[in-house]
This record gives structure tokens, C-alpha cells and sequence, in this order.
């Protein structure tokens, strides 16, 4: 103590010294005495830490297996080599070792200096052929048993890590870096994660003797002969107890053999002694999964890092499992089993966890995230033969499917590698990641920004086969990440929805939609200068978007919107009935009359709509180049709809989703067409037919060999087939013939097929879907680029619960709306609630009387009524009475049964119960 106060005194780098001095003779102590060295080791680049050991506890032997087990999970067999050698730290000295003394000899040296840190390098000598090892068996068990083999996996057999190219970011995906907005928050706190990981307890890990006989902690003896006792006391057969001979269940044993734990060929686990397990963790996890697969639940009797006991939950049940830790530490070794149950399998158990669920069948509920629960339940009794409640399913559902937080953050950073993967195997497709940096620093994180992508297959599809028609609409993200999704879509032969591209961005504006569009028109919008129909919005940001960035574009505004602005300025409701037909007139005579009923209804409702140009809302203006009469952005919304239920999910995950379901809806369409024996698709030959029959009341008046003219309702049209005209406006308009040129055609009896437009027949339907979206494989085998970490976007939050569904508009009704009238649960009348009942009403001269369960009362009856109740009906009636400066309220319950009337009475506060009363005076006498 003087020694160590005075050293104190001159400086903190004596008492440092002798804190170590301190430590080494502690660990010096604990061995015997014995010189302590830690010792490492280098095997194919990875440095494996042995630990700490003394010249009595260590061998090559040991140094291999836990090498070994540390890199490729398996230990060394009979037979295997390594050449290893050890650099000498006071000189430059190599020297190979190549047996124990050799080891021994550099131990004595290095203590002899003093040095207790030993570095090895080791280099592993497969052999050409493997001998099976003899499993070793219990002393007591009959040596002429029949045994199986114990196959140890080798070298060759294990499949080394293939190295994959560094690719640089500018060879493959775009990536950009663009300085912070104006409207991000640049004080925003970065957050950190850190990992734990719990420290080695000291002195778990003790040597072990080969004894005679050694008691466990659990109470359990095993000795050379009587094996393993039962738990409760009754003797077992001992042939059935497999155990490793040299070991006592305690913590410290060396492994001399054993083989890696392998499921089997159909998936499913058996269990051996001399099984090796990874780590704590694997030998508990595997052992959940036997007692689910087996059918049975775990009483885990020591659940620690230096051992793990289980037995099964049933009373008097015989089986048993014990592992701990080998000599390394780390590696876990199943050394006791008794494989035998006396009791009956269970349907339901508690281990069946939603997080169990979800780690088991996350591939299946990732290739069908629309499964139903109760088709997943199904799924998970006939594979797992357990029940599981609803909740639980859905809890599963939602963590296979990555909801969490942590998933949404790493989500962002995989989008680099996601991008190079797609270029890689889909050549031709445009993804592009920008990102914001506050540092111009490469090693410092950037934050997501925008993410734009559109696959070859989709600009292919769109320019061979779809008509120059694209709709342009954007959804909000239901993630805890602000976001916008951005869509463009078009429009098949078949009047089906075709999707474009999508952008992921952080609002919704002038910005944003000019940087998507800037990037469609790079992509699809440049060949051969065509002209493109957009059908939008009335936002202002992206009508000056597409001006900016697509030269030769027509433009449409969607009649919903319009009309719900105008419902919203002028508040007149039928002004829905009148503004439709004006809509969707298609011819200027119609239009005239339908908007001179508006005029009618509102003069300045009339002014409003015809200050927007006829051409962006009336059919009868519209283009004839684009051949189709949509007039709202239905495709656009049936297609966010249709993403409804993947917008919540992480942004890789989501992403990933929607590849899927287009790359299989693409080939399904494909193949569907295929078998068409018709070459026109069904939605047009649909609207044939429908023309056709109109058609037939029609008596057309022909006037030359293309020229007819047609009366219907007091009107004539001209119709002109060989220049596909008619004076209703439809076929020029649709590409389709109307009802008077299909009465034309049918008197002329020429083939109709002649006279549909080519962007609505089964080539141009074929060439669209027989460009195909590759298939992408595992998120383990992307490519290993260099990138940055991109963290998730920098949001502001809001006050209040986050909305997950949009607000409705005036036009539309409400989402649920109530199939039939309220119903009284007293009267069963409809119309009115038990609340408004006539049955409540006082009669006069009688006090009111309270419903059960009310506020009022709801201490004093709700115990009492649920004790005594025993019919359907109950009414109650309330009686005051002042004595002695107490209020005492007497509370007096009728049940209505079939064959009497009782009354039963109570007092308050004391709510006990009195005497029965058979009438209302005899409750007053008693009380």
C-alpha cells in the first residue's frame, strides 16, 4: 500500500504500469501460476482471436478447430493438416511449427522475454479423401449397436467467397449530389447507431478433468455408470442417453471431434451429439425450431451464455438437451440428448411468435404480400402443425414485410447497389439517385432526395405499342418518411393501363415535376420528335413543368377536377348533372346545347368553364392524333389504387414490389394474347358490339361507294369511310367506328377489322408486352460498388397524427356508407336507438327510469346486475330516504321472467344484498 500511494506521487504512468503488473500476476494466479499468453490467428485474411490459455491448456489441435469453426463452420477431421507459422517479435525470424513440442518450445521463449502475445499464421492442407469418423458413444451403451457415421464436411466441399468487381458509380447508374434546398432544415441533429454487444463473463469458461465423476449445476450427476438421471428422479434407460464421455455438461470442454449442424434434405432438423452451433444464439434458435417442429413446448431450465438446458414442459416427460460452450468460447456444442417423449404432441404454442412467423415465412410473404390471413394460418398448420390467432398472423405479416423504422433507413442505402443490379441485368433502363450533401467530403453520409427509374422493357412496350398518351398524377408515401411517388402512365391497345416510370421525390411542386419530366423526356420522349398528349392536373407546377421540358406535347386537364373546383366556388350541387354532358360531347352542335343548360342554372358557373380552353375538357376539342376520349386521369388513380397497399412499405421493399407484380402482369398479358383468336382485344371488340347493336335501328342512305348519310333522333350525320369521318365526332376522335358507321359498314358488309385504328389491334397489343423486365437475383449477389451512405430523407414533422388517407373530394362519396338504418336493441324497431326508445319514457306520476351500465349508476349496478341477472330484459328503479343525517339510495332490480316476479333490493354505499321483495311495498317495509 506505501508503495503503491507513493508511486502515485510521481506519475499516472507508474500507477498504470502497476495496474498491469497487477493483471498479469492476477490471470498468473488463477492458472497455477502458469504464464498466461493470448494468441492469434491469420487464416484466409481473417484474424481469428484464440484467447487467452497457458502451455497445459493449448495444442495445434485446438488452434485449428477454433480457427476453423471462427472462419468456414466446421472444425478440422482425422487426417486434415496446417502448416502454421509464428513471427518473433525481438528479430525477423519466421519459424514454422509443427508439432506440439515446437508450440511448447516457442511458448517457453517468448516467456523467457517476457512476451505473452503470440501471433500464428496458418495455412490449412485439405485432404484428397475423407474417411467417416466413428461417433463416439456412451461408456455404458453396447459397443456392437449399430451406429451411423458422422460425414464431416471438407475444404473442397465448402463453397469459398467469390470476389466481385469494384464497379465505379459513373459506369453504370447516375448518381448526383445536389446542395441543400431552401426549405430543408440544416440544423437537423444526426443521429447515430450503436451495436452491443455483451463482454465475455469471466471465469464462465473453466477447464474441465476427465474425472471419475462430476456434478452439474442443475442438479444432474453423470458419472461411467449410470449415465443421466431423470429429472424427477426415476431411473432411465441408459442406452437411450447419448452423451459425450469425456464431458460433465461443464463449461471449458475441448472439443476432440464433432461436425457442424446441417438441416437435413427436406428442411427438417435432427439432432446428434457432437452437433456444432455458430454460437449461443444458433443452439437456442435450432432448438426452438425441434421443439415446434416436434411438436412440443421448452422449459428452458439454464438459458445462459455458458450453457443452455431444456427439457419438455409436460410433468414426468423424459426428454432432455443440454449444450455449452467448446474451448474457444464461442462455438457451442450439443453434448447431452435425450431424444425420447412420453407425453402427446400440442396444436398451440406460446412460442410461435409473430417475429418466429415472420423470420420463418418471410420469402413466401414477400412473394405474396396479399396473402389472406386466413390462408396464411392454413399455411402454418400444415407446415409447422400449430394454430395461430389472426393477431398474430398479421403481426407476422407486417414484420416480414420490413414496417419497422430500421428497415426504412437501410432501405435508402441499398438504392445505389439496387441501380447497378438493374442496369446490370436490364440494359437500357434509366435509374437515377440524387442525393443531398452538406459536405462535400466523400466519407461524409448524404441524404436521400429524389430516385427516378424506368425500365428498358417499359420504354420499349411504350414506344411500340401504345398510343402517344400519357398520364401524369402523384401520391403521397404512407411510411414514416415524407415523400411523393410520381407516375407516368399510358394506354394498351386493350384500353389497359401501362406504366411508364416512376419517381420518388420529397414534395410535390414546379421543381420536382420539371426534374421528373426532364427525365422521362430523356428517355422515351426523344424519338422521332413525336407528339405527346398529357392528361393531368390543373396544378400550375406541372403545366409549367411541361412546358419547360417537352417541346411538341398537347395537354389535357382532367373533367374531375374541374368540376370539383367549380362545385367548390359556386356551391350549386346539380351543377354535377349539367356539367358531365358538355364534357363529353362530340360535336359542337352537342356542345352548344349542354352548355346553354348551364347557363341556364349559373351565368357565371357558364363564364367559369368557358375561360378554360375547350381543348383541355371537351371531347369535341380534343386532338385526333392521340386516338383516345379520355378525359380524366382515371388510369392514373386505378394505378395508385392498384400501389394502395405497397406505399407504406421501405423504399426498396416497395420498389421491389412493384417490379415484381409488373414484370408477372407484362408476361400474363403476353401469353393471354397469345391465344386470341382474333386480332381485335377484347375491351375494343367490346365496345364494337356495343356500337353494332345500336347500329342495327339505323337506316343509312348511301350516296356513293365511301359516303352515306344516316338519320338518327330528328338529327343527320355524314359518314365518310374511307376517310374514317362521321359528324358525331366519336371515330375521329377514338379510332373506333361509331353506331352510324358501323350500320354503314354492315350495309356495305365489309370486315370491320379494316376500320379500327392500328393502335388499337392485337399486333400493336402484342408488341407492347413482348418486351419483358429481367428478373433480378438476390440482394446477396448485387455488386460491390463504392458509394456513399445515404441516410433517409430530412423531414419536418407535423403536429398531430400523420393522415394515411387523402381527404375526399366534393364529387366523391363518402368511403363507407351504411347499408341499412340503425336498429333498437330493445324494440328491434328500426329508425331510432335504444336511447331514443318509447319504451324509456316515463309514465306520468312515476319517477325515470335509468338504463343499466348508465354513468349515473355505473358502480353501483353494472358489479351487481352482472351477479344477478338471469333474464334478457332488466329495468330499475331508484328510492331515496334521509336517516339520521344519512342519504341512503336503494336500488331495486326486476327481472322479468316467465313465471314470476321478483324484486331484488340493494343498499348504498354498502351494495349489500337484503331480503328478496315480492312486490314494491314490501321493498319500502324491508328497507
Amino acid at each position: 500500500m506505501l508503495v503503491a500511494s507513493s508511486m502515485v506521487f510521481y506519475s499516472n504512468e507508474w500507477l498504470f504500469h502497476l495496474f498491469d503488473v497487477c493483471d498479469f500476476w492476477y490471470g498468473a494466479l488463477f492458472h497455477e501460476w502458469d504464464f498466461v499468453f493470448n494468441i492469434t490467428a491469420s487464416f484466409l485474411g481473417k484474424t481469428v482471436e484464440i484467447g487467452k490459455c497457458t502451455r497445459d491448456l493449448i495444442c495445434l489441435k485446438d488452434i485449428w478447430d477454433s480457427v476453423m469453426m471462427e472462419t468456414l463452420g466446421f472444425p478440422t477431421v482425422i487426417g486434415e493438416k496446417c502448416h502454421q507459422e509464428v513471427q518473433i517479435p525481438w528479430s525477423d525470424e519466421v519459424r514454422e511449427i509443427d508439432s506440439d513440442n515446437q508450440l511448447m518450445d516457442v511458448m517457453n521463449e517468448f516467456e523467457l522475454k517476457n512476451v505473452n502475445k503470440i501471433h500464428l499464421i496458418i495455412n490449412f492442407i485439405p485432404l484428397k479423401t475423407i474417411f467417416p469418423e466413428q461417433p463416439e458413444l456412451h461408456p455404458n451403451s453396447n459397443k456392437n449397436s449399430n451406429t451411423q457415421p458422422n460425414l464431416h464436411p471438407t475444404q473442397d466441399q465448402s463453397p469459398m467467397p467469390t470476389q466481385q468487381p469494384n464497379l465505379q458509380p459513373s459506369d453504370i447508374v447516375c448518381v448526383e449530389s445536389s446542395p441543400v434546398p431552401s426549405y430543408c432544415n440544416t440544423d437537423e441533429e444526426a443521429h447515430t447507431e450503436t451495436d452491443w454487444a455483451p463482454s465475455d463473463i469471466d471465469g464462465a469458461y473453466s477447464d474441465c478433468s476427465n474425472g471419475d465423476q462430476s456434478d452439474d449445476s442443475d442438479g444432474v450427476h453423470s458419472d461411467g455408470s449410470d449415465g443421466l438421471s431423470d429429472i424427477n428422479g426415476s431411473g432411465v434407460n441408459e442406452e437411450k442417453v447419448v452423451q459425450i464421455n469425456s464431458d460433465n455438461e461443464c463449461e471449458g470442454y475441448r472439443p476432440s471431434g464433432g461436425h457442424a449442424f446441417v438441416l437435413g434434405d427436406d428442411g427438417r432438423i435432427k439432432l446428434e451429439v457432437g452437433q456444432l452451433f455458430r454460437n449461443f444464439s444458433h443452439f437456442r434458435d435450432v432448438i426452438l425450431d425441434y421443439s415446434i417442429q416436434e411438436g412440443f413446448r421448452l422449459k428452458r431450465i439454464k438459458n445462459e451464455r455458458r450453457r443452455i438446458t431444456s427439457r419438455c414442459l409436460v410433468k414426468g416427460c423424459t426428454w432432455r438437451v443440454h449444450g455449452s460452450p467448446t474451448y474457444d468460447r464461442k462455438t457451442y456444442m450439443l453434448k447431452t440428448l435425450r431424444d425420447e417423449h412420453n407425453c402427446l404432441s400440442v396444436t398451440s404454442n406460446k412460442d410461435v411468435t409473430s417475429n418466429w412467423l415472420g423470420k420463418k415465412f418471410e420469402s413466401l410473404i414477400k412473394q405474396n404480400p396479399d396473402m389472406n390471413i386466413r390462408v396464411f394460418g392454413a399455411i402454418v398448420l400444415r407446415t409447422c402443425g400449430v394454430s395461430v390467432l389472426d393477431h398474430t398472423l398479421y403481426r407476422a405479416k407486417k414484420y416480414a414485410l420490413n414496417i419497422g423504422n430500421e428497415d426504412h433507413k437501410k432501405s435508402y442505402n441499398k438504392l445505389y447497389k439496387y441501380g447497378h443490379i438493374i442496369i446490370e441485368r436490364n440494359p437500357g433502363s434509366y435509374v437515377k439517385l440524387d442525393t443531398i450533401s452538406y459536405n462535400p467530403d466523400d466519407n461524409v453520409p448524404a441524404h436521400f432526395n429524389r430516385f427516378f427509374l424506368s425500365f428498358h422493357g417499359q420504354k420499349m412496350g411504350y414506344l411500340e405499342g401504345c398510343r402517344p398518351f400519357i398520364g401524369l398524377d402523384g401520391c403521397h408515401l404512407k411510411g414514416p418518411y415524407e415523400g411523393i411517388l410520381l407516375c407516368a402512365i399510358a394506354i394498351d391497345a386493350n384500353c389497359g393501363v401501362y406504366p411508364i416510370a416512376l419517381g420518388v421525390c420529397e414534395l410535390e411542386c414546379r421543381e420536382t415535376w420539371t426534374w421528373f419530366l426532364q427525365l422521362l423526356y430523356e428517355h422515351v420522349g426523344q424519338h422521332d420528335n413525336m407528339t405527346v398528349c398529357f392528361m393531368t392536373d390543373r396544378q400550375k407546377g406541372l403545366v409549367a413543368a411541361l412546358h419547360d421540358c417537352w417541346p411538341n406535347h398537347i395537354n389535357r386537364f382532367c373533367g374531375r377536377h374541374i368540376l370539383q373546383n367549380l362545385l367548390s366556388t359556386f356551391k350549386i350541387d346539380y351543377l354535377k348533372d349539367l356539367f358531365w354532358p358538355a364534357a363529353v360531347s362530340t360535336n359542337v352542335a352537342e356542345f352548344v346545347k349542354k352548355m346553354g343548360d348551364i347557363k341556364n342554372a349559373s351565368e357565371r358557373a357558364h363564364q367559369y368553364l368557358i375561360d378554360i380552353p375547350l381543348e383541355l375538357w371537351s371531347v369535341h376539342a380534343f386532338d385526333t392524333l392521340t386516338k383516345t376520349d379520355h378525359n380524366t386521369n382515371n388510369i392514373v388513380e386505378a394505378f395508385n389504387g392498384w400501389l394502395n397497399k405497397y406505399r407504406k412499405l421501405p423504399m426498396l421493399t416497395m420498389l421491389e414490389t412493384v417490379r415484381r407484380k409488373l414484370m408477372k402482369r407484362i408476361h400474363e398479358r403476353f401469353e393471354a394474347a397469345m391465344c386470341w383468336e382474333s386480332n381485335i382485344p377484347p375491351a375494343v371488340n367490346k365496345k364494337l358490339q356495343e356500337a353494332q347493336k345500336k347500329g342495327r335501328y339505323l337506316d343509312p342512305l348511301r350516296c356513293g361507294e365511301w359516303e352515306f348519310e344516316v338519320v338518327d333522333e330528328n338529327r343527320q350525320f355524314v359518314v365518310k369511310l374511307n376517310e374514317r369521318t362521321c359528324d358525331c365526332g366519336i371515330w375521329a376522335v377514338n379510332g373506333l367506328p361509331c353506331k352510324h358507321a358501323m350500320a354503314c359498314i354492315t350495309k356495305k358488309r365489309d370486315d370491320v377489322e379494316e376500320y379500327v385504328h392500328h393502335y388499337l389491334k392485337k399486333p400493336a397489343y402484342l408488341r407492347t408486352y413482348a418486351n419483358v423486365i429481367h428478373a433480378l437475383p438476390d440482394e446477396n449477389s448485387w455488386p460491390n460498388v463504392q458509394y456513399k451512405t445515404v441516410l433517409p430523407p430530412i423531414i419536418k414533422r407535423k403536429a398531430g397524427r400523420p393522415r394515411l388517407s387523402r381527404r375526399r373530394g366534393a364529387t366523391e362519396p363518402a368511403r363507407v356508407q351504411r347499408s341499412v338504418g340503425s336498429r333498437c336493441s330493445k324494440c328491434q324497431q328500426t329508425g331510432h336507438n335504444s336511447r331514443t326508445c318509447k319504451e324509456n319514457e316515463p309514465v306520468a306520476g312515476q319517477r325515470k327510469r335509468y338504463k343499466v351500465g348508465s354513468t349515473s349508476n355505473a358502480h353501483s349496478t353494472n358489479s351487481i346486475a352482472k351477479k344477478t341477472k338471469t333474464c334478457q330484459q332488466l329495468k330499475l328503479f331508484s328510492y331515496r330516504e334521509n336517516t339520521n343525517n344519512w342519504t341512503y339510495d336503494y336500488w331495486c332490480f326486476k327481472f322479468f321472467n316467465c313465471c314470476n316476479e321478483n324484486y331484488n333490493c340493494w343498499s348504498y354505499p354498502t351494495y349489500k344484498s337484503t331480503q328478496l321483495c315480492t312486490t314494491r311495498e314490501d321493498h319500502k317495509s324491508n328497507s
